[in-house]
Protein backbone atom coordinates (compact mmCIF):
# COMPACT_ATOMS: atom_id res chain seq x y z
CA UNK A 1 0.00 0.00 0.00
CA UNK A 2 2.94 2.50 1.03
CA UNK A 3 4.52 1.56 -2.28
CA UNK A 4 1.16 2.05 -4.16
CA UNK A 5 0.92 5.68 -2.40
CA UNK A 6 4.54 6.55 -3.16
CA UNK A 7 3.57 5.87 -6.97
CA UNK A 8 0.54 8.37 -6.78
CA UNK A 9 2.25 11.05 -5.11
CA UNK A 10 4.95 10.87 -7.94
CA UNK A 11 2.09 10.77 -10.57
CA UNK A 12 0.67 13.27 -9.32
CA UNK A 13 3.29 15.55 -9.16
CA UNK A 14 4.58 14.60 -12.86
CA UNK A 15 0.89 15.42 -14.01
CA UNK A 16 1.87 18.85 -12.15
CA UNK A 17 5.01 19.25 -14.06
CA UNK A 18 3.44 18.53 -17.79
CA UNK A 19 0.62 20.62 -17.09
CA UNK A 20 2.74 23.32 -16.38
CA UNK A 21 4.90 22.84 -19.46
CA UNK A 22 1.70 22.70 -21.76
CA UNK A 23 1.88 18.66 -22.08
CA UNK A 24 -0.71 16.37 -20.51
CA UNK A 25 -0.48 12.39 -19.44
CA UNK A 26 -2.06 10.43 -22.12
CA UNK A 27 -3.35 7.17 -20.05
CA UNK A 28 -2.85 8.33 -16.26
CA UNK A 29 -4.17 4.28 -15.52
CA UNK A 30 -1.51 3.23 -17.06
CA UNK A 31 1.02 6.08 -16.19
CA UNK A 32 -0.07 5.30 -12.26
CA UNK A 33 1.04 1.46 -13.42
CA UNK A 34 4.22 1.62 -14.37
CA UNK A 35 5.19 3.88 -11.43
CA UNK A 36 3.77 1.54 -9.28
CA UNK A 37 5.89 -0.97 -10.82
CA UNK A 38 8.74 0.77 -10.87
CA UNK A 39 8.71 1.21 -7.12
CA UNK A 40 7.66 -2.65 -6.63
CA UNK A 41 10.83 -3.80 -8.77
CA UNK A 42 12.95 -1.37 -6.66
CA UNK A 43 12.16 -2.70 -3.29
CA UNK A 44 12.60 -6.01 -4.30
CA UNK A 45 15.57 -5.21 -5.87
CA UNK A 46 17.03 -3.12 -2.21
CA UNK A 47 15.18 -6.23 -0.49
CA UNK A 48 17.16 -9.00 -2.24
CA UNK A 49 20.46 -6.85 -1.38
CA UNK A 50 19.79 -6.46 1.70
CA UNK A 51 19.14 -10.39 1.53
CA UNK A 52 22.38 -11.25 0.14
CA UNK A 53 24.14 -9.10 2.63
CA UNK A 54 22.30 -10.70 5.64
CA UNK A 55 23.28 -14.11 4.14
CA UNK A 56 26.86 -13.22 4.21
CA UNK A 57 27.22 -11.97 7.22
CA UNK A 58 25.63 -15.03 8.95
CA UNK A 59 27.85 -17.20 7.29
CA UNK A 60 30.41 -14.42 8.15
CA UNK A 61 29.26 -15.18 11.97
CA UNK A 62 29.04 -18.93 11.70
CA UNK A 63 32.55 -19.38 10.27
CA UNK A 64 34.27 -17.21 13.11
CA UNK A 65 32.38 -19.27 15.61
CA UNK A 66 34.03 -22.36 13.76
CA UNK A 67 37.49 -20.76 14.12
CA UNK A 68 37.22 -19.85 17.60
CA UNK A 69 36.13 -23.53 18.68
CA UNK A 70 39.05 -24.61 16.66
CA UNK A 71 41.23 -22.36 18.08
CA UNK A 72 39.84 -22.90 21.46
CA UNK A 73 40.65 -26.47 21.21
CA UNK A 74 43.93 -26.53 19.90
CA UNK A 75 44.86 -24.74 22.75
CA UNK A 76 43.26 -26.96 25.42
CA UNK A 77 45.00 -29.92 23.30
CA UNK A 78 48.43 -28.08 23.62
CA UNK A 79 47.68 -27.33 27.65
CA UNK A 80 46.74 -30.81 28.64
CA UNK A 81 49.60 -32.15 26.60
CA UNK A 82 52.16 -30.49 28.74
CA UNK A 83 50.36 -32.00 32.02
CA UNK A 84 50.73 -35.60 33.01
CA UNK A 85 48.20 -37.75 33.35
CA UNK A 86 46.29 -37.31 36.96
CA UNK A 87 46.15 -33.65 36.31
CA UNK A 88 44.61 -33.83 33.05
CA UNK A 89 42.00 -36.50 34.74
CA UNK A 90 41.39 -33.72 37.48
CA UNK A 91 40.80 -31.15 35.14
CA UNK A 92 38.75 -33.38 33.09
CA UNK A 93 36.22 -34.21 35.82
CA UNK A 94 36.46 -30.78 37.16
CA UNK A 95 35.29 -29.92 33.37
CA UNK A 96 32.68 -32.57 34.36
CA UNK A 97 30.90 -30.35 37.30
CA UNK A 98 32.60 -33.07 39.92
CA UNK A 99 33.37 -31.14 43.14
CA UNK A 100 36.69 -31.30 44.03
CA UNK A 101 35.89 -33.37 47.13
CA UNK A 102 34.70 -35.97 44.53
CA UNK A 103 37.56 -35.55 42.63
CA UNK A 104 39.84 -36.16 45.92
CA UNK A 105 38.11 -39.54 46.76
CA UNK A 106 38.20 -40.95 43.17
CA UNK A 107 41.81 -40.15 43.18
CA UNK A 108 42.95 -40.91 46.25
CA UNK A 109 43.66 -37.35 47.51
CA UNK A 110 42.23 -34.68 49.67
CA UNK A 111 39.76 -32.13 48.10
CA UNK A 112 42.72 -29.59 48.77
CA UNK A 113 45.21 -31.71 47.01
CA UNK A 114 43.01 -32.17 44.31
CA UNK A 115 42.43 -28.34 44.01
CA UNK A 116 46.02 -27.75 44.38
CA UNK A 117 47.21 -29.78 41.76
CA UNK A 118 44.31 -28.95 39.00
CA UNK A 119 45.68 -24.81 40.47
CA UNK A 120 49.51 -25.59 39.60
CA UNK A 121 48.42 -27.11 36.27
CA UNK A 122 47.04 -23.94 35.39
Amino acid sequence: MNLFEQAAASVSEAIKTKQASGSDVRDLAAYLFRAYIRLVSEAKRKDAALQQSLDAQAKSQVWHRELVRAEAALLLDEIMGTCDRLTREVAFRRLEGLSWKEIGERYGLSSHAAEARFSKSS
